[in-house]
């Protein structure tokens, strides 16, 4: 690639759209010059697109609350369970997120978790903060070196 760059800055720019002007780059390469491109010598804007687009239904990810104790110490399951969009249901009750014998990750009832680790799973949950008497304290801590650590799984 030529040594200087340009830089591609539009309104409503969003990840769609930098896919599709990434790729209309790309076929003005010859293929033997693919490999000295990079992403990184485009800049786009950040307009509303990037900031708006970007949600949590595009990574159909939520933290959400899914259970609670009622004041008697009686435990109940909270979830929703949308009749028009039944890809929104959300898991309910107490959980765990075990990676399995076999190397892959799943999300489910604590209880279920616990059978699961007497066949070799193993809970990825680690208690970060506790509270107790109306104080959050750091159960534990995490260094950034464990972090990159950790995305090498």
């Amino acid at each position: 690639m030529s040594s200087f760059f340009r830089r591609v800055s539009k309104s409503k720019v969003g990840t769609w759209i930098m896919a599709a002007i990434l790729i209309a780059i790309l076929a003005g390469f010859a293929v033997s010059d693919i490999s000295n491109f990079g992403s990184g010598n485009i800049g786009f804007g950040m307009g509303g697109g990037l900031l708006q687009k970007v949600n949590r239904d595009l990574f159909k990810f939520a933290m959400k609350c899914s259970a609670i104790e009622l004041e008697t110490g009686e435990e109940r399951d909270v979830f929703k369970s949308p009749i028009d969009q039944p890809d929104k249901s959300s898991k309910k009750g107490i959980l765990d997120t075990v990676k399995l014998s076999n190397g892959e990750w799943a999300t489910m009832r604590a209880w279920e978790a616990l059978k699961m680790r007497r066949e070799g799973a193993k809970s990825m949950l680690h208690n970060v903060f506790n509270s107790a008497c109306g104080q959050i304290h750091t159960a534990r801590t995490t260094t950034f070196d464990e972090i990159r650590e950790r995305a090498k799984l």
